[in-house]
């Protein structure tokens, strides 16, 4: 280092900053040295050139912390011109010349940072623009774009073979214009909730895409439907007013606090924000998403649901722009729909409920026809029993189409219709859902004389139906995957029991 410093000095009046910081990142000579050196050949140490260095190594070295992470799986980053600064112009441009500033290829990702880039990254609930970067005939599709220190990554699906030169990157159009409908109307929204419910709404989150929008904000209960309505009607109020935007950047903070801009509780502001406003009476808010020139580009309002997000926070979901009238066009097409099997006379809501309660009242006429049919089914398998021992009377049978709930209520009505030294075995599959269902009911006296449980007789029964079973000792339930097997554990329930009863003694 101290030769270095020798041919450094040698003919000069002032040792270069970037030769200080060499001697100081290279051959760890701190600046104090170089200058003490220096003074003792009368000469001088270009301190201003030296602390541009220094800035430039700590921008390189954040750049890297922030690299770091995901160099294992996302390859090494290759700098191209890593000596500029990205810059970010996709609030005045959706297409710009530039360069490429780095680039890395992984197996299954490739990423850019570009010099210049209209491409917004996702950030403040809004989704990462899409769109190309193009030179002559080789177009790279830009899939996502994230923030970090060293500029805006650029996800594409490919890595042109040669990067070096102009490229032209363009923003899908189409797609943000519909984000910035999406984004504008949560600014809208937001007021308009707040007016309805109270001042204690704040924001908590949001998710703004071409397609809808997700907000997220403090309130303690259900919104009403009126309280829906109200809101709704207030945010396209705003948009029939076509309310242009002004957009003011690098205000100082105190300033927009000051002219009492909403602020989102827990974001981190620097000294210079953003501040996006619709009216100064209505909405004004500290933003750096992208929005509508005018309310009236929204076009139209619509709420999709409203429910409950976590522990005092509401969720609403909704609509703007083309997917706004993408939805009314559905809903007013399924209404048409309607109408044209109710009649166009009719009044919608009245004939629905009508069908409804109709469907109801069937339903019940149905389960009441299944339950008779199967009681009728379970007075003739009670009239075939078979006493299998001296005072035990077996009743078996096959209900078809029974579910868990009819079963179990005919081993309750078994009971009741043989009160003594009777067992129960009833049976239902379904062949095509491969399941199978049994239930079995013992008389209090069996259980009490004989040892008999219906819990140990389901457990049985439920091993050989490929499945288990449990329940009380005057009944249980088993159910099984193997609904071939139901023919084999009606038939050798006897032959089982007959066992337990000798067991038992």
């Amino acid at each position: 280092g101290i030769e270095l410093f020798n041919e450094i000095a040698e003919g000069r009046d002032i040792i270069p900053g970037d030769s200080a910081f060499k001697l100081h990142d290279t051959y760890g000579f701190p600046i104090d040295l170089t200058r003490l050196m220096a003074r003792e050949r009368g000469l001088e140490v270009d301190l201003e050139g030296f602390q541009r260095e220094m800035e430039k190594q700590k921008r390189r070295a954040r750049a890297a912390g922030n690299f770091r992470a995901d160099k294992a799986i996302s390859g090494e980053w290759v700098e191209m011109n890593g000596e500029t600064e990205s810059t970010f112009v996709g609030y005045d441009e959706l297409e710009t010349a530039t360069r490429i500033l780095a680039y890395r290829k992984s197996d299954d990702q490739a990423s850019l940072i570009l010099e210049k880039t209209p491409f917004y990254a996702e950030s403040g609930g809004q989704v990462a623009d899409t769109g190309i970067i193009t030179r002559g005939d080789m177009v790279m599709k830009v899939r996502d774009v994230q923030k970090s220190d060293r500029g805006f990554i650029h996800v594409v699906d490919r890595l042109a073979d040669d990067l070096s030169g102009e490229w032209q990157a363009r923003v899908d159009r189409d797609r943000r214009r519909e984000i910035k409908k999406h984004h504008t109307a949560t600014h809208l929204v937001h007021e308009a909730l707040r007016r309805v419910l109270g001042d204690h709404v704040a924001q908590k989150g949001s998710l703004v895409d071409e397609n809808h929008l997700r907000f997220d904000f403090s309130h303690y209960e259900q919104m009403s439907q009126d309280q829906l309505d109200k809101v709704e009607q207030i945010v396209n109020a705003q948009i029939q007013r076509n309310i242009r935007k002004d957009e003011q950047r690098e205000v100082p903070i105190r300033e927009a606090k000051e002219r009492g801009a909403t602020m989102l509780f827990g974001e981190k502001y620097g000294e210079k924000v953003r501040v996006i406003t619709f009216d100064p009476d209505y909405s004004m808010e500290l933003c750096g998403g992208t929005h509508a020139e005018a309310t009236g580009e929204l076009g139209y309002f619509r709420f999709l649901s409203e429910s409950s997000a976590a522990a005092g926070v509401r969720r609403i979901e909704a609509v703007a722009g083309q997917a706004a009238d993408e939805f009314l066009r559905k809903e007013k097409n399924t209404m048409s729909a309607i109408k044209a099997v109710i009649g166009d006379n009719e009044d919608p809501a009245s004939a629905i409920r009508s069908l409804l309660e109709e469907r109801k009242n069937l339903k019940k006429l149905n389960t009441q026809l299944k339950h008779q049919q199967a009681a009728d089914r379970l007075n003739q398998f009670i009239e075939r029993a078979r006493e299998i021992e001296t005072g035990v009377l077996l009743v078996r049978g096959e209900l078809p189409q029974a579910d868990m709930d009819l079963l179990k209520q005919l081993g309750y009505e078994a009971l009741e219709k043989r009160s003594e030294g009777t067992i129960t075995v009833l049976g239902s599959r379904d062949q095509q859902a491969g399941k199978a269902l049994v239930v079995a009911t013992v008389t209090r006296d069996l259980i009490k004389q004989r040892g008999i449980k219906a819990g140990t007789l389901v457990r049985e029964f439920g091993k050989k139906l490929g499945g288990g079973g449990g329940g009380q000792p005057d009944l249980a339930t088993a159910g099984g995957s193997k609904p071939e097997k139901l023919d084999a554990v009606l038939e050798e329930a006897e032959s089982f029991i007959k066992d337990l009863i000798d067991h038992n003694g």
